[in-house]
């Protein structure tokens, strides 16, 4: 018998509503708790699995994005 638990593989899905999730800006604790896991093993697996943590990655950058895109807008008194 193996030891522990089943390894928690992630749906093409999943990892969208990761990248949504991120590109919200909800934290990674958060995004576990929406998935119904503990931060621990959502960062367990974003280690393991390159497209979870390219999804991760890109909700923040696109989140960043957003942020910026507000400020310059708000500091040259652009219409959104």
């Amino acid at each position: 018998m193996g030891r522990g638990r089943p390894k928690i593989i992630f749906s093409e899905f999943q990892i969208r509503q990761v990248e949504i999730l991120a590109g919200l800006g909800l934290t990674r604790e958060q995004i576990a708790l929406v998935l119904g896991v503990s931060e621990r093993t959502l960062r367990r697996r974003k280690a393991d699995d390159e497209a979870l943590a390219e999804a991760i990655a890109t909700g923040q950058a696109l989140a960043a994005m957003q942020v910026a895109r507000t400020l310059f807008d708000l500091a040259t008194k652009r219409k959104i």
